[in-house]
């Protein structure tokens, strides 16, 4: 599983436009490496919470891939489609660094 900061840093490259609500989320899981971690007095699980409830107009396949990861971080039941989506981006990254490309 990568970390919060990691995937916080995959959504800002990827969400051009993000509302308004998820910004200071987003931020604050920038300095999130786990869901144990707190950030102020909020706890990781919080921050991420937050965050996916007020990103619902983040859309796409990164989106999808991203906000799954975010779930499975909070321990959230996953829908097949987001399990796939995992699965799939796991083995690009195992692709890569072999040097082959991605599916």
């Amino acid at each position: 599983m990568r970390p919060i900061c990691e995937i916080a840093e995959e959504i800002r490259r990827d969400w051009k436009q993000p509302y308004y609500g998820a910004v200071p989320y987003l931020g604050a899981m920038s300095d999130l490496y786990g869901i144990n971690d707190r950030y102020g007095e909020d706890s990781g699980k919080s921050v991420v919470l937050y965050f996916l409830s007020n990103a619902n107009t983040y859309k796409g396949a990164v989106a999808k891939r991203c906000k799954a990861e975010l779930k499975q971080h909070c321990g959230l039941k996953l829908t097949k489609a987001e399990r796939e989506a995992l699965h799939l981006a796991s083995l690009n990254r195992d692709l890569s660094r072999l040097g082959i490309a991605p599916l």
